[in-house]
């Protein structure tokens, strides 16, 4: 359970931070980079000939950016750094957004050439390149990007929990749902990239003890999170507080002004995350601060 308890927390407030709360004892804050729908970004928008929605293209870029740049253990001013330059330089986030399009919409346009017969009309093709990103394109951009980090994954949630939408998907992407069959009934599973791609439910990936291994290389876990319908970044680690007090930390990386932390889906997906960096916290039970 997430709950709210920033004041009892008392914690050096992070640059963009709007969220805090504590779940299992692990410290959950929100924290915002630049918004999605910054003019800034008009240009790539007509450039790539996306939706006006790109989180799915901010997340496929910024997320690998994010695991290479923060570490297993930060001070509040380490981590404020890293967010005033993903709140703020828009030269530096435009790239990263640009990387995604660049490979998503390729893919796309590779795609219709190789199925002309499903797209006879150009609104059909221009519907296609519009359409919102799919978690397939989200692993796809990552398996070309990031296959070489190890602590960057994927929580998604199973499209055949939500059959009313699973039927309503159309071209590459019905097609690759099915490798999600296995999942049906446990709503969320886990990508993972490194050493080779693979799906997993999210108790196999707790007991491959993959957190262990990231944080002692000084890194810090990174999930690419599906919200059904809106993508954000966590990030775990622990933040210094003081050189004596080190919190365990989850961060929610969002590009919009809606809150998303203490969502009912934002909440069951912290909940996870934290199973997954910190499963001894998880595992002991209790919320209280």
């Amino acid at each position: 359970m997430l709950e709210d308890s920033q004041e009892e927390l008392q914690l050096a407030k992070l640059l963009t931070e709007t969220d805090v709360g504590s779940c299992y004892n692990v410290v959950a804050r929100e924290a915002k980079i630049m918004n999605q729908s910054s003019p800034d970004f008009k240009d790539l928008i007509e450039e790539y000939q996306t939706s006006k929605l790109i989180c799915g293209y901010v997340v496929s870029g910024v997320a690998p950016y994010v695991a290479k740049n923060f570490k297993a253990k930060m001070t509040p001013r380490e981590i404020n750094t890293i967010l005033e330059s993903l709140s703020k330089d828009t030269k530096l986030v435009s790239s990263l957004i640009k990387g995604s399009m660049s490979i998503i919409q390729e893919q796309r346009k590779e795609y219709i050439q190789q199925n002309e017969a499903a797209f006879r009309a150009k609104e059909d093709k221009d519907k296609y390149l519009k359409d919102l990103v799919a978690n397939y394109e989200i692993s796809d951009t990552l398996q070309i990007t990031s296959s070489d980090l190890d602590n960057i994954f994927f929580l998604r949630h199973c499209a055949w929990d939500f059959p009313d939408l699973a039927a309503k998907t159309m071209h590459e992407e019905a097609k690759r749902l099915e490798e999600e069959k296995p999942f049906k009934g446990q709503l969320l599973f886990v990508e993972v990239f490194w050493p080779k791609r693979k799906l997993m439910p999210i108790e196999d990936f707790i007991k491959e003890n993959r957190n262990t291994k990231v944080f002692s290389e000084g890194k810090p876990m990174v999930f690419a999170t599906d919200l059904m319908g809106h993508y954000v970044m966590f990030v775990a680690l622990k933040i210094c507080e003081t050189e004596q007090n080190e919190l365990e930390s989850i961060i929610l990386l969002d590009s919009t002004k809606t809150p998303y932390l203490f969502s009912t889906k934002g909440s069951n997906t912290a909940m996870q995350v934290v199973r997954m960096a910190f499963p001894e916290f998880y595992e002991s039970g209790s919320d209280s601060p």
